[in-house]
């Protein structure tokens, strides 16, 4: 987003593609339109992944650990899932470090 408004602040007008000049070579109505579109952009991606991940929600359920898994530790509580999309069995090898007890 800085590039976009920066763009609005120092452009010169001397580019070869552009003679659109910033807010310190004396055109305001550039940067305004730098930050109308910086504004209109965050608009955007601020809405599309508030309902992404409102559906998301409504779809997995809560996007939220239990509160007894929050009042133990985030990090000591094992993982629900295997973190790929490929069916992997339950190593014993791994059991320990969710069990508590040495190897």
């Amino acid at each position: 987003m800085w590039g976009q408004l920066a763009a609005g602040l120092f452009a010169e007008g001397t580019a070869g593609y552009s003679s659109a000049k910033g807010l310190f070579y004396g055109d305001v109505g550039q940067f305004v339109a730098q930050v109308s579109g910086a504004l209109t952009a965050f608009v955007w991606a601020f809405g599309v992944s508030f309902v992404f991940f409102k559906v998301l929600g409504m779809i997995l359920g809560s996007n939220r650990p239990s509160e007894q898994q929050e009042l133990d530790g985030l990090d000591a509580s094992p993982p629900v899932s295997s973190g790929c999309f490929c069916d992997v069995a339950k190593s014993a090898a791994l059991d320990h470090l969710w069990s508590g007890q040495s190897a």
